[in-house]
């Protein structure tokens, strides 16, 4: 294994090089993710209001959970880790909505520390440039960055898990030193496949089957485990990510265990198609995962076409990882599992595998001859900064065009709007949103509450009067229906106020 810490160009070691462009591609990571939660136009949707709830019932009333959020499956649901998750956020930010979303970044910002410092180890320093390069600007990972829901979760936990993997596989490393203290990395393995699950069910439930069966083949292959001892630390991982899902269903007599062997043994598909139109769907899905990688057709191009040719090294070294191996078996084993199920397939299920891509293109692109190192690493560098041109005209077209007026800014003006017009307490709002739950107001009428003293409105009229949100909504007839039943018929509107699609109207009787 190579030990380079220093980009090497020509055989001279340049680390001013290495600090300018990882400089780059850190400017670049930041400014994608940040400016959208800077001006608050991330998304802030039904899901995200219930969970933010959640987080400040936990914090605030002390109740704990033993679940997180609905899955697609009805009766199983995603772990409650990333409820606890929220509530730290919500510690840290002291409720503010979009202090969750900043939470997120920082989080996602540490997996991009921890991939460029593990690919570096691992292969080398121009490769590990060119990979960090492709998570700074990647419309995937960038979207996954910015928008606050469990399975985003799942992306930096899966790889932890790859890096984890490969630290015992291909670097022959059995602990690592985090804070002084020395931790097993089977342990830290076994915590990061319980937490992807536990982030994402599904991602879990086709993942731990496919993993765990690589592992036997390669404990065959490669002592995995070298001892009885390191089995326990996978264990003991993958025990405390499930804790709260075992309290839950010991507690409550396995409900998620009978429901899921029910799954198994009696599944229920909503749109079930033939295997063939399931094998086509997912290579698309696949595709898309690999698609997702770059910031437009020319990146994907050229980065293929280089991996194709550098591919060629790899073959003529005679010599294939063992990690690149089990990579390998790893995607193929998910693809063929996912065509299993029968139903939609949510390209969210698999969020993460996108790291596994990359690290499949790292060990392509590290593949070296002697006899053309030099130009191989000025090819590398040529490209990156290539790369890093077209990035400074994607960030430079997206500061040339206006800030859109949407996402979470526009809810937060509009509670701000009705807490301007009232004058005394208490008083009553009722929102209309197409999911008619109205968890998005909910939460921010809460955050009014513990950062204003301002009180959580009623829901029902009070002082013969009563604010009404009304969002739009594409079914008019869903929209003039529930209208006609919430608000009296002897009410008359004496106020109405648009704040872009969403009209706010005053109604008194």
């Amino acid at each position: 294994m190579r030990k380079k810490q220093t980009l090497r160009v020509g055989g001279q070691k340049n680390t001013w090089i290495e600090i300018v462009i990882l400089g780059i591609t850190i400017l670049i990571f930041c400014y994608l993710r940040l400016t959208p939660i800077y001006t608050e136009t991330v998304g802030y949707t039904f899901d995200q209001g219930r969970d933010f709830l959640k987080a400040a019932e936990i914090v605030l009333y002390k109740n704990p959970t033993f679940i997180g959020p609905t899955t697609g499956i009805m009766g199983i649901y995603h772990g409650a880790w990333w409820y606890y998750l929220l509530s730290i956020g919500f510690i840290i930010f002291q409720g503010v909505p979009i202090g969750f979303y900043y939470l997120n970044f920082f989080i996602q910002f540490g997996a991009f520390l921890l991939f460029y410092i593990f690919t570096k180890k691992l292969f080398n320093t121009v490769t590990a440039l060119l990979l960090s390069f492709l998570v700074a600007t990647s419309p995937y990972l960038i979207f996954n960055s910015i928008f606050m829901v469990n399975n985003v979760m799942a992306m930096p936990a899966f790889l932890l898990l790859l890096v984890a993997t490969l630290s015992i596989l291909d670097k022959k490393k059995r602990s690592i030193t985090i804070l002084k203290k020395t931790i097993p990395v089977h342990l830290v393995a076994g915590l990061a496949l319980g937490f992807t699950a536990e982030f994402e069910f599904a991602f879990g439930l086709l993942l731990m089957p496919t993993y765990l069966l690589l592992l036997a083949f390669f404990q065959w292959k490669t002592k995995f485990f070298r001892s009885f001892k390191e089995v326990i630390y996978m264990f003991l991982g993958l025990l405390f990510a499930f804790l709260p899902r075992l309290f839950f269903e010991i507690k409550n007599s396995f409900p998620q265990t009978k429901v899921l062997l029910k799954f198994f043994f009696e599944p229920q598909f909503h749109t079930p198609k033939p295997y063939d139109a399931v094998f086509r769907d997912r290579i698309e899905v696949f595709q898309g995962y690999y698609g997702g990688l770059f910031m437009n057709d020319y990146v994907k191009t050229i980065i293929t076409l280089t991996a194709l040719i550098f591919a060629v090294f790899f073959i003529f070294r005679k010599k294939f990882s063992v990690g690149f191996i089990f990579l390998t078996f790893l995607g193929i084993l998910l693809f063929i599992f996912s065509t299993l199920y029968k139903d939609t397939f949510w390209s969210y299920y698999y969020d993460g595998i996108q790291y596994l891509y990359l690290l499949l293109l790292g060990y392509l692109l590290s593949a070296e001859l002697k006899t053309t190192k030099s130009l191989q690493q000025y090819g590398k560098l040529i490209i990156l900064t290539v790369f890093i041109m077209l990035a400074f005209l994607k960030v430079n077209r997206e500061i040339r065009q206006p800030i859109p007026y949407d996402g979470i800014k526009v809810q937060k003006d509009i509670v701000d709007y009705i807490h301007g017009q009232i004058k005394t307490t208490p008083y009553c709002v009722i929102v209309y949103t197409p999911p008619v739950i109205p968890y998005t107001y909910d939460y921010l009428f809460v955050y009014k509450r513990i950062s204003k003293n301002i009180p959580d409105p009623l829901h029902e009229w009070y002082g013969n009067q009563c604010w009404y949100i009304i969002e739009y909504d594409d079914n008019k007839e869903r929209k003039d229906e529930w209208l006609e039943k919430n608000i009296p018929k002897e009410a008359k509107q004496v106020s109405d106020k648009r704040i872009k699609d969403v009209d706010i109207q005053l109604w008194k009787r």
